[in-house]
């Protein structure tokens, strides 16, 4: 039987995540990081939330030309990340 879409977005988030932080850092500090260099790009603010709704964006819009599962992998998961920076932001 075929693993499901969302088990295998979880096992990148979370069951892999030390992995990735390894290797190109933590996801939240690399979307604040990229937000401030494209802030200082553009001369506007860029948040991490517009970041990833940008990455989000692209991905959908690969998926559009053609089926891709990493496309829909990666959507979730910069999802997944917006939600946790939305979660981070209102309990602070």
């Amino acid at each position: 039987m075929k693993e499901n879409i969302l088990k295998k977005a979880e096992k990148i988030l979370y069951q892999r995540a030390q992995e990735k932080e390894r290797k190109n850092g933590d996801m939240i500090q690399g979307m604040k990081r990229a937000s401030r260099i494209a802030s200082g790009m553009l001369g506007e603010t860029i948040t991490p939330e517009m970041i990833l709704i940008s990455l989000i964006a692209l991905k959908l819009s690969r998926a559009s030309y053609s089926y891709n599962e990493d496309h829909y992998l990666d959507a979730i998961n910069y999802l997944a990340t917006l939600n946790d920076i939305k979660n981070d932001s209102n309990n602070n």
